[in-house]
């Protein structure tokens, strides 16, 4: 049987709660030091990036055949890194945010939940898989492009332009796709079936409403084009900080969204 589509709540209500929830017990500041420790992931690439080229770059200045091996083994490693460190990082704040939206009052300690166990750790890596191999096949597409389009039409005046155009379009249609699977971490993260089964239910919220993710972007995008014109300081104290609170509170509005609809065809 198909699935009653909902009208969206309103964008205002969402992020109005967001920054009244913001603005108490401290939460903006323990989301904003959150989000600094996480930003210390940038020297651990930067550290990988000289020690790769400490290793690799004499080598390659005199084989260049070594080129593609210092390539491959760059990938790898900064691939590894991602999934297995900054994923779960990344995570473990979306955690700590979803606690503070529903009404808890979470430490700084729980960001790194993640981390705490075996099982937890586990979870939050099949979490984490489905964001990586999402936003390889992007990196993939775009990589691919613009090498194709160098080879092939490199000095040509118009081949600069098609090639971006190319690239934006990829990268849209990329986050379109990956919008859908939009309720998945508030799921994963707030139920206690498996992963799985999470994402079935993740699922059935996105059947319902699989604009969500696209209109709750699309709200914040003015906020986020002028966060990055003040240099990331209103991204940090602000636009960050109540888009994470504001996706948990959309949510379950739109969940509560979904039972009422739910209830309503019983009666009819």
């Amino acid at each position: 049987m198909k699935k009653r589509k909902i009208c969206l709540p309103e964008q205002y209500e969402f992020r109005r709660e967001a920054g009244e929830i913001l603005s108490q017990d401290g939460n903006r500041l323990l989301l904003i030091e959150a989000i600094l420790i996480l930003l210390l992931n940038v020297p651990l690439y930067l550290i990988l990036d000289t020690a790769i080229h400490a290793a690799f770059g004499e080598l390659t200045a005199t084989n260049a055949a070594l080129t593609p091996l210092w390539s491959a083994v760059y990938a790898v490693l900064v691939s590894l890194l991602v999934l297995f460190f900054t994923l779960p990082s990344l995570i473990g704040l979306f955690g700590l945010a979803g606690k503070i939206a529903y009404g808890a009052q979470p430490t700084l300690s729980e960001l790194f939940e993640p981390f705490s166990s075996v099982k937890s750790y586990v979870r939050t890596l099949h979490l984490a898989w489905g964001a990586f191999w999402r936003f390889g096949l992007i990196v993939a597409a775009v990589t691919l492009t613009y090498q194709v389009m160098l080879y092939f039409f490199a000095g040509s005046f118009l081949w600069g332009a098609v090639c971006g155009l190319m690239i934006v379009a990829e990268i849209a249609v990329g986050l379109l796709l990956c919008a859908r699977n939009f309720p998945v971490a508030a799921v994963v993260l707030f139920s206690q079936v498996p992963v799985r089964e999470a994402r079935m239910l993740s699922r059935n919220v996105s059947d319902h409403a699989y604009r969500g993710g696209v209109f709750f972007v699309l709200g914040f995008l003015p906020w986020i084009l002028l966060g990055v014109l003040t240099l990331g300081v209103l991204l940090l104290w602000d636009v960050v900080p109540r888009m994470l609170i504001a996706y948990f509170r959309y949510l379950k509005q739109i969940y509560e969204m979904i039972i009422q609809s739910e209830e309503k065809k019983r009666y009819e």
